[in-house]
């Protein structure tokens, strides 16, 4: 995986943003984030999300998280990732857990999103479309 694309901050942030080699938008998000949290998660994406479009059109994108967030905070993330969302985009999301995976499906929905509790799994579906 390239690392030029990863968020660096003075004290390590809960998230990181980075490009696969093969083109794969990769997110990680580490425990729970606040509000300032997303809003750096989202000033680190916006112009790696950007750069690829522009690249190749579509966004795959795998999102990796090792806890689910709170009500507010998902639906902030969701709000903020479909504006800049494509119907050909394709998201597929990885959670450590079962139980997590079930919490998470009921916030999203639609054609672009799958939810994973296995990340190989997920970057094969990514691969697919």
């Amino acid at each position: 995986m390239r690392t030029d694309d990863t968020h660096a901050s003075p004290s390590p942030a809960p998230y990181t943003v980075s490009v696969t080699d093969d083109g794969i938008l990769s997110l990680r998000i580490d425990g729970v984030l606040d509000a300032a949290d997303v809003e750096g998660f989202f000033a680190a994406l916006t112009p790696v999300h950007a750069r690829i479009r522009r690249t190749t059109g579509t966004v795959r994108a795998l999102l990796e998280t090792t806890r689910v967030q709170s009500p507010v905070v998902a639906m902030q993330i969701r709000s903020r990732t479909m504006a800049l969302a494509d119907p050909a985009d394709r998201v597929g999301i990885v959670f450590a857990t079962i139980l997590a995976k079930f919490q998470i499906q009921r916030l999203i929905g639609g054609e672009m999103f799958a939810i994973f509790t296995d990340r190989n799994a997920a970057l094969a579906w990514l691969r697919r479309g």
